[in-house]
């Protein structure tokens, strides 16, 4: 019977620390870029990575999962890094109107992807797999 007990607490341990994890990333606040920032990126002609800018509002829900799904899953690790830089655009800031214009965002969350030859890829909500083809700079299927 001890044996049973003791693998009933190591289970409710890893569960606890899973939930503290999954929690943390939920919590993180967005990476700050200034426009500034993202503007100078988007301007030079020599980038050698695409540029996927995340168009958010503070306290948006569905903002917050989206983010938590880009920050922490493995394909966030394997193709943004190598292929895309990315930058977390607040809607509620006053120099990033000129950004929420140029891509045409009028919802929340909104993800851009702009390829070297500026092409632009878009799409707007939650859909884990738009998501992800955004962020692989793939197609959207409508």
């Amino acid at each position: 019977m001890k044996w049973q007990t003791k693998l009933v607490v190591s289970l409710g341990m890893i569960g606890v620390v899973a939930g503290l994890i999954f929690l943390g990333f939920k919590m993180l606040p967005y990476p700050s870029d200034s426009a500034t920032n993202i503007n100078h990126q988007l301007q030079q002609n020599s980038r050698k990575k695409d540029e996927v800018l995340i168009f958010y509002r503070p306290g948006c829900g569905d903002c917050a999962r989206v983010k938590s799904t880009v920050l922490t899953t493995n394909w966030r690790i394997k193709w943004v890094t190598q292929s895309a830089e990315i930058g977390f655009v607040n809607t509620d800031k006053q120099q990033n109107q000129a950004l929420l214009k140029r891509f045409s965002v009028t919802s929340v969350p909104t993800l851009v992807r702009i390829n070297k030859d500026q092409k632009v890829l878009r799409y707007t909500g939650t859909n884990t797999t738009k998501i992800r083809a955004v962020m692989q700079g793939g197609t959207l299927n409508e």
